[in-house]
């Protein structure tokens, strides 16, 4: 777009410094990358000469004109952070400033590399056509990602701001210090800001089990989409830039922030921040390409890094690891390509394909499945991929899960969610039946994790969908099984929301209400109704933002 607005050359390898000037109404606030360094006012109008800006890519350039009011505020390092609103709304960018403060000094030391400018601008902009825009000191945002108000505002819309954020701040260091060669490598900006972007979230906000929520989130939508014949590598060649809307896509951005975390727990924290300390040092302000971030991290952990990832961002797809007893000490595991459409759907073509797979069979383990079948060391419960880091899907045979099903609950929240949503896929793709997945959710009816139940509210629903014009006895029958597990949630968590509560527990409640509305369970209609009818005779106050949405859908479905 920068070609649009200046005569330049508009690639990501053809960097340059810029100074830029703006004359505006004098009535008018207007910002741009850096810091104004003159001013002249004359016949209502105001010259602005801005600050040189570092040497940058020509899409980072931005420049700002409007009525706004903003709040302030300073990192410990000194750095100016604002945030701009709206008039008169300047309070709502008081939680995106207190993220942004703390992201910046946050990647300043992750990084080792101080901030380059003297300020970072946020401006909420109505109607922006993108979620938010990395311009350099210059963030530009959706109004609706980066303004927060207590009273109005759900949790989960809370926790996206705070993420968005980060994002976006992540990119001030990996995108805009170092910056892709050409779009192919587009991942490296998109993958990594979003990983890391996570990474800060949870730093900042340690309770709300960050990591757990990311595999039912983006690293699932990376999942189903890779899983369809028509995915693409994460690497894709580009040969002009008017096809690089075409990969802003959950491969850039979901399949590439897991693989990412794949690899973090391969190589260790300690070596993988190293190397891309070095990374970010032997390239900033200036270009790089995937293969420069493979070698700092190789250098920094002694692995090899390329031959590893290779596999994961040239090949289009991910693989089905299946499991089984080979003795009680040991597993038999193989690997196969996974598609949504069923094993019967593999090409001769993609029975040969490989990837290179971290099994994480314990916490700390780095055995690496290289081949197509091996025998692996059989952990005390069966369960492979700990903590959800590796992104592939895991078919066991009967008697392992059967097994995994014996000690359920001594698996952490997250793998839990891993050996369900692992059988609902596997299920909906014909390798395994949907019964044996639904009687895996009745060791379920305990749980009082959000990301378990959320993913478990999730898998029956879309069983549901699909089977929706099914024998209404069997639907009937799924539908109990369903209210069996969501009831003792909602009566746990109820509809008033209870002082110093967590903010899980506020998501929990707001899906558990949801999920047993689309369900019919006639307690929760019918209060359903009684609130809606207090909001349309005007009392707001008594549902809170978090359970509008539970209200008005199940009103919408039932009247």
């Amino acid at each position: 777009d920068a070609r649009r607005a200046f005569p330049c050359w508009d690639e990501p390898a053809l960097k340059a410094t810029f100074q830029t000037t703006l004359i505006v109404p004098s009535d008018r606030l207007a910002l741009s990358n850096t810091m104004p360094e003159e001013k002249q006012t004359e016949d209502g109008r105001t010259q602005i000469r801005f600050a040189k800006t570092p040497i940058m890519s020509t899409y980072l350039l931005a420049f700002v004109v409007g009525e706004f009011d903003h709040v302030e505020d300073k990192t410990k390092e000194g750095v100016l952070v604002r945030v701009f609103t709206p008039k008169g709304q300047a309070e709502k960018g008081r939680f995106a400033l207190e993220v942004g403060v703390k992201c910046l000094s946050f990647y300043t030391e992750y990084f080792n590399i101080p901030y380059p400018l003297e300020k970072l601008d946020m401006v909420a902009i109505a109607d922006f056509a993108a979620g938010a825009m990395e311009n350099w000191g210059l963030v530009t945002y959706r109004s609706v990602l980066v303004m927060y108000d207590e009273a109005t505002t759900p949790a989960h819309i809370k926790q996206r701001i705070a993420y968005v954020v980060a994002h976006e701040l992540a990119h001030q260091w990996f995108g805009n210090l170092v910056t892709m060669e050409w779009w192919m490598h587009l991942w490296l900006n998109e993958g990594f800001a979003t990983y890391i972007g996570w990474k800060a979230t949870d730093v900042i906000f340690p309770d709300w089990s960050i990591w757990e929520q990311f595999t039912v989130g983006d690293q699932l939508q990376g999942l189903r989409l890779d899983a369809l014949r028509t995915s693409h590598p994460i690497e894709v060649e580009i040969a002009k830039a008017s096809q690089v809307d075409e990969i802003f896509d959950h491969i850039s951005y979901c399949k590439g922030a897991s693989v990412i975390r794949m690899l973090v727990n391969y190589l260790g924290e300690e070596d993988f921040r190293a190397g891309m300390q070095s990374y970010l040092k032997r390239h900033q302000f200036a270009n790089a390409a995937t293969e420069h971030l493979w070698a700092a991290l190789s250098e920094s952990s002694g692995k090899p890094v390329k031959d590893v990832m290779d596999s994961w961002t040239k090949q289009t797809g991910h693989p089905v690891v299946k499991a089984s007893a080979h003795s009680d000490t040991e597993l038999s595991v193989s690997q196969e390509r996974y598609l949504a459409s069923g094993p019967d759907a593999l090409t001769d073509e993609d029975k040969t394909v490989l990837w290179q797979v971290p099994l994480r069979l314990a916490d700390g383990d780095a055995t690496v499945l290289t081949s197509r079948s091996a025998v692996v060391p059989r952990p005390d419960i069966p369960k492979i991929n700990r903590g959800q880091t590796s992104f592939f899907r895991v078919a066991y045979d009967a008697p392992l899960i059967k097994a995994i099903g014996e000690s359920f609950a001594a698996l952490a929240p997250v793998d839990r969610v891993g050996v369900n949503n692992d059988a609902f896929a596997l299920a909906s793709a014909g390798y395994t039946s949907v019964t044996s997945a639904l009687e895996l959710l009745s060791h379920l009816r305990a749980d009082d994790e959000y990301t378990v139940l959320s993913d478990a509210f999730g898998s029956i629903a879309e069983v549901l969908s699909v089977w929706y014009d099914a024998d209404e006895a069997m639907l009937g029958h799924i539908r109990q099984f369903a209210i069996g597990i969501v009831q003792p949630v909602v009566e746990r968590v109820g509809w008033e929301p209870r002082g110093g509560e967590s903010h899980l527990i506020k998501m929990l409640r707001t899906e558990a209400l949801s999920f047993a509305g689309k369900l019919g369970v006639p307690e929760v209609v019918a209060e359903a109704r009684r609130r809606f009818a207090n909001i349309l005779s005007g009392n707001t106050s008594e549902t809170p933002a978090d359970l509008r949405s539970a209200v008005y859908a199940t009103v919408v479905r039932h009247g």
